[in-house]
């Protein structure tokens, strides 16, 4: 039996890169057939097997490892046998951590009758429609709708995605934006997103939709400032970071520019800031594929850096 944390230090020291986690799944591509545009294996945590969705194969964690970056057995066996007892410490003082700073949990109850009000009233499906968000991205996150203060809702998650802790929602009519929870504690998609080759950082939780719906990995911050904790959190898990800068004006005090680059300060040269085509304020007013062409350009040139 293996752990999280064992395995995913296994495949870094191998060269292999996590795509995502979900649950006590790894998502990487498959070695074992030409897989190069979406990751269609998967790796178990705790058994260490992989399977490919698209070919079939099923191998053990040596063989992949063997396969993925041209190790000879004895020496996938000796990087799992080197990273062994690791996992076990690492989990423990994690815990520790997580135990010293207790996050609220928000009623999922509450969460479930949003999302159903969401997906039963025209008004909020009509706003969500006219943001680019698509059924099955209200499905997917559960998003929801609030009758009595007539927002779209946006639930978010403890950082290792455990339980909802809270909500931010923003108003239909104008530019009001409510929160119950500790948003500074986490960002929005991150439990989804931890171990991502690379990652889009948006202020707005609807650029951070727009996004993952392209195939983009993708989480926010929920506002325009990244916390303390949420910076920590930043630097912890991704090596990649594009912080997505909004075409400010002068009218504004270039408070976008402002934030993107306090923020690059304090993730060095993980983090790159990418900006929209001058003729859009945001991600929120681009097409899909400017989008896409947008984040596709900026990660080949840092391929070839």
């Amino acid at each position: 039996m293996y752990g999280a944390d064992q395995v995913q230090k296994v495949l870094a020291s191998a060269g292999v890169s996590i795509w995502s986690r979900s649950h006590s799944e790894l998502i990487v591509f498959c070695p074992f057939h030409n897989n190069t545009r979406t990751p269609a294996g998967e790796i178990n945590c705790e058994s260490g097997l992989f399977y490919c969705f698209s070919c079939k194969h099923v191998a053990t964690l040596e063989d992949f490892i063997c396969k993925a970056s041209g190790l000879e057995f004895f020496q996938s066996q000796r990087l799992i046998y080197l990273h062994k007892n690791q996992g076990s410490i690492v989990d423990l003082v994690s815990s520790i951590l997580d135990k010293e700073k207790e996050l609220p949990e928000f009623p999922l109850s509450t969460v479930e009758e949003m999302h159903e009000l969401a997906l039963t009233t025209p008004r909020a499906l009509d706003y969500y429609d006219s943001r680019g968000i698509t059924i099955e991205s209200i499905k997917q996150f559960k998003l929801g709708y609030s009758k009595n203060i007539d927002t779209i809702v946006f639930p978010f998650m403890s950082p290792d995605g455990s339980k909802y802790i809270g909500v931010e929602a923003r108003s239909i009519e104008g530019k009001r934006f409510f929160t119950d929870g500790p948003k500074s504690e986490t960002l929005f998609n991150l439990d989804k997103r931890i171990w991502s080759p690379y990652v889009v950082l948006a202020g707005s939780v609807l650029d951070c939709l727009r996004l993952e719906q392209l195939g983009i990995p993708a989480i926010s911050s929920m506002g325009s400032n990244s916390g303390k904790t949420q910076v920590s959190l930043l630097i912890r898990y991704f090596n990649k970071i594009y912080i997505v800068q909004d075409n400010d004006t002068e009218a504004n005090g270039f408070a976008g520019q402002a934030s993107a680059l306090k923020l690059l300060e304090k993730i060095g040269d993980r983090g790159i800031i990418v900006k929209p085509p001058q003729r859009y304020k945001d991600i929120g007013e681009m097409p899909d594929d400017e989008i896409k062409l947008m984040v596709d350009k900026t990660h080949n040139i840092l391929e070839w850096i």
